[in-house]
């Protein structure tokens, strides 16, 4: 028996709380590596490691592409199966997408602080956890069973 419109709507609530919630945890990161980075900006610059600037923005790519492999493969496997097993796992499975691209801000902290201080080096290790938490939240398409074409 399929959900009722009332079961799936509140389904859809409770997971895009769910993702907006990590992704104010994700704004707090941020806000608190960006304070930490500054106080690292103003003691004296140090030769930076080689080949970190390239592992972290390796790491980072690694973090956003596992983001999306978890919020469609693991929403499309939520979305098969029967109406009592959905409603965790669809939510679980959004979450976790949103909960693994926040990875990428440590990853720019560890940035800014052992490579490059300035804006314009850490930003993608903020902009990218804060859209992949963007496409996290569920769309109303998703609710429900995919249909064959």
């Amino acid at each position: 028996m399929p959900p009722t419109s009332e079961e799936s709507a509140g389904e859809l609530a409770r997971t895009r709380s769910a993702v907006l919630n990590v992704m104010v945890g994700i704004a707090a990161m941020i806000g608190v590596s960006g304070w930490l980075i500054r106080l690292r900006a103003q003691e004296p610059a140090f030769r930076p490691i080689p080949g970190l600037h390239d592992a972290l923005l390796l790491g980072l790519f690694g973090t956003s592409v596992a983001s999306y492999l978890i919020r469609r493969r693991w929403t499309r496997w939520a979305t098969s199966l029967s109406p009592v097993g959905r409603p965790p796992d669809f939510l679980r499975s959004h979450v976790a997408a949103a909960a693994v691209g926040a990875l990428g801000v440590p990853l720019g902290l560890a940035h800014g602080w052992f490579v490059d201080p300035s804006f314009e080096g850490v930003a993608p290790f903020w902009v990218v956890p804060m859209a992949m938490g963007l496409l996290a939240i569920p769309r109303k398409w998703e609710r429900g069973p995919r249909r064959s074409r």
